[in-house]
């Protein structure tokens, strides 16, 4: 009997996606043709009748899904118990979606896995962009000599050819361990999608799909400067009887939980005339890069700014009865390449300053901050400054700072609060940020 085997394109193709939605089968849309007159009605009781999942007609023709399609299941599963490493190996092999931190960017993306491909890698890996852009052909040689030195997530556009074929170009281009590749899909319409592969299901790359606003960014961003980026398998359930938490969701395994909480990179150092102080990232823009730039100071920042800031650090004061949105599109609009918002007050903690909703700061492509007042202070009496990225868990840390100043995890004795003091300082790399210590003795409201 012939068969014409319709592999999933890259592209979406809306007849397959309604058919398998018809189904009620979350599988990808490959599906088998074969003309009308080759297909004998099914009798009664027959398999096809019996799996109706598997046969359904569209546009006078029988079509068939095959029962192997996807290496994703979907099963809901317990959180692991703490140290049960085995477990969270099981948890983190079988998860299909997780966040992906790229570091000194202001907020995670959700990937989807795809359904076919490896489980996503492990650790820190340079981000690469694809050339080409779509990997619908071989890479470029200069690409590829980077994904066989080390490790690498490889970003690639939707659209052109399958996903499969894609796969394919980048599991080639690795060489023999083509687990040292990660293809990053960006999808080219609304929403995200697990990527099938019938024609790829051999290939032992990772393979992975974000939102197209996200992925456009961070290819944006690709083009001005390196980056790494970890995968965070996450795991949902709606109840745990073997740990006690509250959240829905979480990581798989403690070791990356354990990374977003304390290491991932959501701030920094400001350096101004030979002093270093510490910026917290905003929840939205893009990341800062470490570049001395010129500082001008354009007030509250709550009106349009006439003076030309290209490629400047904006310094503006908090406060000034708008949002910090408001801030970072007037300074955006003058051509600012960063901007530091400073506190009012000595005693204010730091805070990684949010848009809500978040998809309302899409539009804005510069890095925002925010810093304390005294580094507002020598940002305004300096010309020059840079904002470099750096490891310290900084609005985690600023949060359990922030809790002891008003005077949440405050001990009633004053030698208990001296070894709370020193701890607080101390922990996400503390030593490197010596406003976290003067904070916690100038704003605790008595004396240690």
């Amino acid at each position: 009997m012939r068969a014409l085997l319709l592999l999933a394109a890259a592209a979406p193709a809306t007849g397959q996606r309604a058919a398998l939605l018809a189904t009620g089968i979350r599988a990808a849309p490959i599906v088998y043709f074969r003309g009308r007159e080759e297909v004998a009605p099914a009798p009664e009781g027959s398999p096809q009748l019996a799996a109706p999942g598997n046969w359904f007609s569209v546009n006078d023709e029988q079509k068939l899904l095959p029962e192997v399609m996807s290496k994703l299941t979907f099963e809901t599963s317990d959180h692991a118990a703490p140290g049960d490493l085995k477990a969270e190996e099981a948890l983190r092999t079988s998860a299909h979606w997780g966040r992906l931190y790229v570091e000194g960017w202001p907020a995670s993306m959700q990937y989807l896995r795809g359904h076919f491909g490896e489980v996503a890698p492990r650790g820190a890996l340079p981000v690469l962009a694809a050339d080409p852009p779509d990997l619908c052909s071989s890479l470029s040689d200069a690409l590829v000599t980077l994904i066989r030195k080390q490790p690498s997530i490889v970003v690639a556009t939707r659209g052109t050819c399958t996903f499969g074929t894609k796969a394919t170009f980048l599991a080639e281009a690795a060489g023999h361990n083509a687990s040292l590749a990660t293809l990053l899909l960006v999808n080219n319409e609304a929403g995200n999608q697990h990527a099938p592969g019938p024609d790829a299901h051999e290939v032992q790359a990772s393979i992975a799909m974000v939102a197209e606003w996200e992925g456009q960014a961070l290819l944006e961003e690709l083009n001005r400067t390196q980056l790494t980026a970890s995968f965070v398998p996450v795991n949902c359930v709606e109840s745990s009887e073997t740990r006690q938490t509250s959240a829905l969701c979480e990581p798989c395994a403690q070791a990356d939980a354990l990374y977003v909480e304390n290491e991932r990179i959501d701030g920094g150092t400001l350096q101004v005339k030979g002093e270093t102080y510490e910026y917290l990232l905003a929840e939205f823009g893009r990341p800062f890069r470490g570049i001395v730039r010129r500082v001008v100071d354009i007030g509250d920042g709550c009106k349009s700014v006439t003076e030309d800031l290209t490629g400047a650090l904006a310094v503006v004061q908090r406060g000034g009865g708008c949002q910090f949105i408001h801030k970072a599109w007037n300074a955006q609009a003058a051509g600012a390449a960063e901007v530091l918002i400073s506190n009012e007050h000595a005693g204010d903690a730091l805070v990684r300053a949010g848009c809500h909703p978040r998809w309302a700061a899409r539009n804005v492509t510069i890095a925002i901050g925010l810093v304390s007042s005294s580094a507002g202070a020598a940002l305004r009496s300096s010309s020059r400054a840079t904002a470099r990225p750096l490891y310290g868990g900084h609005g985690a840390a600023w949060s359990e700072l922030a809790k002891y100043a008003a005077g949440e995890t405050r001990p009633r004795s004053k030698k208990a609060r001296e070894k709370r003091v020193d701890a607080l300082a101390a922990e996400r790399r503390g030593g490197e940020y010596a406003e976290r210590r003067a904070f916690l003795v100038g704003g605790a409201k008595d004396e240690l």
